[in-house]
């Protein structure tokens, strides 16, 4: 399950279910997400795969977002 959220509003951007969930799953709900909504100033996130993958990241530093990690364990 993706969740993109609004940590300030909580209002949910978009939330994906599936068996799998791909990097490039991932990059196609943030690209809708910044058309839709403007490209945010940072971007907090679980340990997931799909998240820590090369190719989000560079995406994101090429759109200027901050990266912000939650740690494994942490509430």
């Amino acid at each position: 399950m993706l969740n993109i959220i609004n940590e300030y509003t909580r209002e949910y951007f978009s939330i994906t279910v599936n068996r799998q969930i791909t990097t490039q799953d991932v990059l196609y709900q943030l690209y809708n997400m910044f058309i839709m909504r403007g490209v945010p100033d940072y971007i907090r996130y679980d340990n997931g795969n799909e998240c820590a993958a090369h190719a989000v990241r560079e995406y994101l530093a090429k759109v200027l977002v901050k990266i912000l990690i939650i740690e494994a364990g942490s509430p």
